[in-house]
């Protein structure tokens, strides 16, 4: 059997997101202020304390159940491609294979500007998103490349 024959079903998944929510919140708040989180985390770092036992439990169980709420959240609900998300997604293996020139490019052009940090990575941002996949997009159009990044 399969990853792909694998079909969680909706009320399964949905159960865990509710039991996740409901039960693991709490948990979580219990573990916090119950163990002295506000004192130090250093028992929640590790060692034999009852504190890194919980979180360790609780972590566990919170992921799980909210990875299979997601799960069947997005495959029922949000299963479905507009325009955009199906260029980027045509896109997404030429923006990978190619990023990392384009970005050192870039960024070596944006060297002598003078910008706060975050706001000059918000601006390499903006600008490096449609460079990279207009040149996937490019790439993906000359002829044996676009069999390669399909």
């Amino acid at each position: 059997m399969g990853i792909q024959e694998v079909n969680i079903p909706y009320s399964f998944g949905i159960i865990w997101f509710k039991i996740a929510l409901w039960i693991g919140i709490p948990f979580w708040i219990a573990i916090i202020f119950g163990g002295g989180a506000l004192k130090g985390m250093a028992r929640y770092n590790g060692g034999p304390y009852w504190q890194t036992a919980a979180y360790a439990l609780w972590e566990s169980f919170f992921c799980i159940g909210i990875c299979l709420g997601l799960l069947v959240i997005f495959r029922e609900k949000f299963n479905s491609q507009g325009r955009i998300s199906k260029f980027l997604s045509k896109n997404a293996f030429a923006v990978y294979v190619f990023h990392a020139p384009i970005l050192v490019i870039l960024s070596m052009l944006a060297w002598d500007i003078a910008f706060y940090p975050l706001l000059k990575m918000a601006l390499m941002v903006i600008i490096a998103l449609p460079v990279c996949f207009g040149i996937g997009a490019l790439i993906r159009k000359i002829p044996g490349f676009g069999r390669l990044f399909c």
